[in-house]
């Protein structure tokens, strides 16, 4: 090979190697590390002292490597609401986990229930978990009425919500009387909402997507 051949060899050599670092693959083969709700669902059970008991069960899809998996609660939503610092997590075979499964770490606003994630090969992973906790004095007074007002999904976040599901309950032995129910997505009125009966509320939605956020609001007397 001549001494011009070498050099045009070389030459290109080169640039294909240049190519190869900064060419992207095409868009459908670009690894996406994020993290959505299948399904969010909640239940909340109200106690005549007003306090509530919450259960999620968080049905999650991650696309990537993470570490580990990282519910905020607060500590105080309404002023003068308490959050209690017992945590209950359950597996997907409604299995608790021990203290040694899960951690629940403070930041001077939230508790945080990080639960590791296994390391595994596929691309996609699927967990699903339950969480419950119960929060005090989290009913808002506006005169006769009584209000539960909740953000449902974990907001911010870097995935939507496929499909969420909230129901309140009053329990059946309860002095109190459901009243009106109303859900705002972004601070807009969604029809998705409606009183079961004189005890329960229910609030759903699909495809909620990860820039908005999903507020409940529960009246009763």
């Amino acid at each position: 090979m001549s001494k011009k051949m070498q050099k045009i060899c070389l030459l290109l050599g080169i640039m294909a190697v240049i190519s190869g670092c900064v060419a992207q693959k095409p868009e459908e083969e670009v690894a996406k590390q994020e993290w959505y709700f299948e399904d969010f669902s909640l239940e909340v059970e109200i106690q005549e002292d007003l306090s509530a008991n919450f259960k999620e069960e968080q049905d999650v899809v991650f696309r990537g490597d993470f570490d580990e998996y990282v519910r905020k609660i607060p500590k105080s939503y309404l002023s003068g609401s308490e959050t209690q610092s017992s945590f209950a997590v359950y597996d997907n075979k409604n299995q608790i986990l021990s203290a040694d499964d899960y951690e629940v770490r403070e930041t001077a606003d939230n508790f945080e229930i990080a639960i590791p994630l296994s390391t595994e090969l596929d691309s996609e992973k699927r967990k699903v978990w339950t969480i419950e906790y119960q929060i005090k004095n989290i009913i808002e007074k506006k005169g006769n009425e009584n209000v539960l007002k909740w953000s449902v999904i974990p907001f911010p976040r870097t995935g939507g919500a496929k499909s969420v599901r909230a129901v309140v309950s009053l329990g059946q032995v309860s002095s109190f009387k459901a009243e009106t129910a109303t859900l705002k997505i972004n601070e807009e009125v969604n029809q998705q909402a409606v009183v079961l009966d004189k005890w329960t509320f229910l609030f759903v939605g699909e495809n909620i997507p990860n820039t908005k956020d999903y507020v409940i609001e529960a009246v009763f007397k």
